[in-house]
């Protein structure tokens, strides 16, 4: 039996301090199970295929050791018994599996799940040091708010300590030289808030910031750049704009026709030698055009490409046909990217 708690084979396997017996005593329970609960449970076969074992191995493990396939068979009937009641894995005399996700669908939430976080981290960088930024400014100024107050700071040390945090010790540069904040005890205090949210798993987001000062582990904080409130690409009025336009064009998924015409004027199938004309058109539920594209290609004349520039006009037909939908999903995402971004942890 593959199990990670297996010991010798012939040993069978421990459970704490249950004891079960090898294979042979698993095809003798599986044999009075199936006997027991009717045709169709599931094949002595398939009794060393793990979901299987593992059902039997968690049902035997909830109910105590030693245990003989009769005491087995009473503990499916107990209504007390959480793997043999109506609500349990067990139902109307079968197992109850789920499928296995693909490994790429799993990669790929993980993938995202990761770069979720990442962005979050570097987001809450990008955050704390524009704090730090009002705090050396607010230092500087007696906590003067005015436009005009005096104020000549335009980098902050930071330095990267062997923890892989973020500290200062108030050195800062000027114009003309450098700085330093004297008041440790205070000041200094209210500006190591937000440095101390800064290390090297959020670098990504204020590593741009910064230009190296003396040495890899030292940096020097544009303060002028941290404390620019970046683009917010999520703009509610504009939103609400775009939904308007998308609520006003009814009748959506629109569907394209391809109509190809000969020399003629007559109709003939895509990809039929001779046509020499073809109009895309992007039509809506109610039968209503919305909007046409057509190419010629009637020989050199009107172009050298004839199956690239239809296969780009049907590219473009197929992007106006999607483009509401598309628009709206991109919308939803936005909105839910924007929710994540200020979710209360």
């Amino acid at each position: 039996m593959n199990n990670p708690t297996q010991k010798d084979p012939s040993q069978g396997f421990h459970a704490g301090t249950r004891f079960y017996n090898g294979d042979s005593h698993l095809c003798e329970v599986v044999e009075v199970i199936r006997t027991a609960a009717g045709p169709g449970l599931f094949h002595r076969e398939q009794a060393r295929r793990a979901p299987v074992t593992l059902w039997i191995q968690n049902l035997v493990t909830d109910s105590g050791f030693p245990m003989t396939p009769k005491d087995l068979v009473r503990q499916i009937d107990d209504p007390t018994n959480r793997w043999g009641r109506a609500d349990g894995p067990v139902k109307a005399g079968r197992l109850s599996p789920y499928r296995r996700p693909a490994d790429a669908a799993i990669k790929r939430m993980l993938k995202n799940a990761e770069a979720g976080e990442r962005a979050a981290r570097n987001r809450t960088a990008r955050a704390a040091c524009m704090a730090a930024a009002v705090a050396v400014r607010d230092i500087l100024t007696g906590y003067d708010g005015a436009d005009g107050a005096a104020f000549d700071a335009i980098g902050l040390l930071l330095r990267l300590n062997s923890h892989g945090r973020v500290v200062t010790d108030g050195r800062y540069w000027t114009a003309g030289g450098e700085g330093e904040i004297t008041d440790k005890n205070t000041e200094l205090y209210g500006l190591l808030e937000w440095t101390g949210a800064l290390d090297v798993h959020n670098q990504e987001g204020w590593a741009p910031l910064c230009e190296v000062a003396y040495g890899p582990d030292e940096f020097v904080l544009d303060l002028a750049k941290a404390a620019t409130i970046p683009a917010d690409p999520y703009d509610p009025a504009r939103t609400a704009v775009v939904r308007a336009r998308l609520a006003a064009a009814e009748g959506t998924p629109w569907d394209v026709e391809e109509i190809v015409f000969d020399r003629l004027g007559g109709r003939v199938e895509p990809g039929d030698p001779a046509g020499v004309h073809t109009d895309f058109l992007v039509i809506d539920q109610a039968g209503i055009q919305v909007a046409e594209i057509s190419v010629n290609h009637d020989g050199p004349e009107d172009t050298v490409t004839p199956a690239e520039d239809i296969a780009v006009s049907r590219a473009h037909a197929q992007l106006i046909t999607h483009a509401p939908d598309d628009i709206a999903l991109l919308l939803l995402l936005l909105e839910q990217a924007q929710k994540d971004a200020f979710a209360t942890p």
